[in-house]
């Protein structure tokens, strides 16, 4: 079980990685066919970011892909932003299918983290049980290369400074594309 000075340093980690390491990709004139980007909706509503930038972590056997969306641009603090990240111990991340659902007795820990901040509010999936609500997410690498990752994810999110932790957001038809900082 991962536990909640674990949670608490990916969800520092994210954030800083979305203030410090975003990048523009609007490439086109007319904000049409941006080669990088995270797209979603987020109950009912559409959200398309183009300062977006993935970052690949690794801490001795931990394996972590943080891809952090700004709606706008750096430097706002008062945009909405969306992070999904996959992690894995003991190998690196490879095309499949990552889920924040908990196995116990499973000594792999392959797993899937989405959140969206908005109003300086962090909504979460999970990372390990939780007695007050089941939030999930899923996240699906379909291709990586040493330049981009991209993908498809969905998931529930709940308030994570509050309990009980009830859902309050699904996102669902995520997909993204987004170039590696590092």
């Amino acid at each position: 079980m991962i536990s909640k000075q674990f949670y608490n340093f990916l969800k520092v980690l994210a954030i800083s990685l979305m203030l410090f390491n975003c990048s523009s990709s609007d490439d086109s004139s007319d904000g049409s066919g941006d080669e990088y980007y995270i797209d979603f909706t987020i109950n009912g509503e559409h959200k398309h970011y183009t300062t977006v930038g993935a970052e690949k972590i690794q801490q001795g056997d931990f394996y972590m892909i943080s891809i952090p969306g700004l709606e706008g641009e750096v430097g706002d603090i008062e945009n909405d932003y969306v992070t999904v990240a996959v992690y894995n111990i003991d190998s690196e991340i490879t095309i499949g299918s990552y889920s924040s659902a908990y196995i116990p007795g499973s000594d792999d820990y392959v797993s899937a983290l989405v959140s969206f901040n908005t109003e300086s509010v962090f909504y979460a999936s999970t990372i390990e049980p939780d007695l007050y609500a089941s939030p999930w997410a899923n996240v699906e690498i379909t291709e990586i290369t040493d330049v981009y990752i991209k993908g498809t994810f969905s998931g529930t999110l709940a308030n994570r400074q509050t309990a009980p932790n009830t859902v309050i957001h699904t996102i669902e038809n995520g997909e993204f594309k987004v170039q590696f900082n590092n």
